[in-house]
C-alpha cells in the first residue's frame, strides 16, 4: 500500500528571480562595516543577483 504524505514546509533561502533555480554561486564577496556584499550567479540561466547580508553582533 502506497501512501502519499503532503508536507506544507515553506522553502527558505535564496532562489533566482528569473528561473526559480536554487543553485546560486557567489563569485564576488566584500566585507563592509555593517554587512557583507555578495554577487551571485544562477548556474542555470546565468542571471546575476546582488545581496547584502547583515552582520549581527
Amino acid at each position: 500500500m502506497n501512501t502519499v504524505v503532503k508536507t506544507t514546509e515553506r522553502q527558505t533561502g535564496l532562489s533566482c528571480p528569473k528561473c526559480g533555480c536554487r543553485d546560486l554561486r557567489a563569485y564576488y564577496t566584500r566585507a563592509k562595516i555593517n554587512y557583507i556584499l555578495r554577487k551571485r550567479i544562477c548556474r542555470h540561466c546565468n542571471h546575476e543577483i546582488l545581496t547584502r547580508e547583515r552582520i549581527e553582533n
